[in-house]
């Protein structure tokens, strides 16, 4: 999939591509934010990328996308701090939380997996 003209890394996921601001459902409510932020340091202007939650989880479920590596298309950059984590800044209507560890989600998810197709 290509990038589209108006993308740009601060308003649009990674890798679907649409606003990381999604409407509310009230319409009188502001719209409400759904952005993980790798720390993709090295990056022109020294940024990192942006995604929706759902989609970095989904792609890492598809096996699309290992958690260790940034999944937008080109960069090179490594996200992982000294300790071979992802730590990530997550913005969505709960607020702002910095420091979030999404190494840890991911691998709760690849455990309750497992659990699953034990059971099966």
């Amino acid at each position: 999939m290509s990038v589209p003209e108006d993308f740009s890394v601060t308003t649009r996921c990674g890798l679907c591509y649409e606003p990381l601001l999604k409407p509310s459902e009230d319409p009188h409510e502001p719209a409400v934010a759904d952005d993980v932020e790798l720390p993709c340091h090295g990056t022109q202007g020294g940024l990192g990328h942006h995604f929706h939650w759902d989609c970095l989880i989904e792609a890492n479920e598809r096996g699309e996308w290992d958690g260790k590596t940034c999944p937008f298309s080109g960069c090179e950059a490594d996200p992982l701090n000294g300790e071979g984590r992802l730590i990530v800044k997550v913005v969505n209507d709960g607020g702002v939380t910095e420091g979030f560890d999404l190494t840890e989600v991911l691998e709760d998810e690849e455990e309750e997996d497992l659990q699953r197709r034990r059971e099966v």
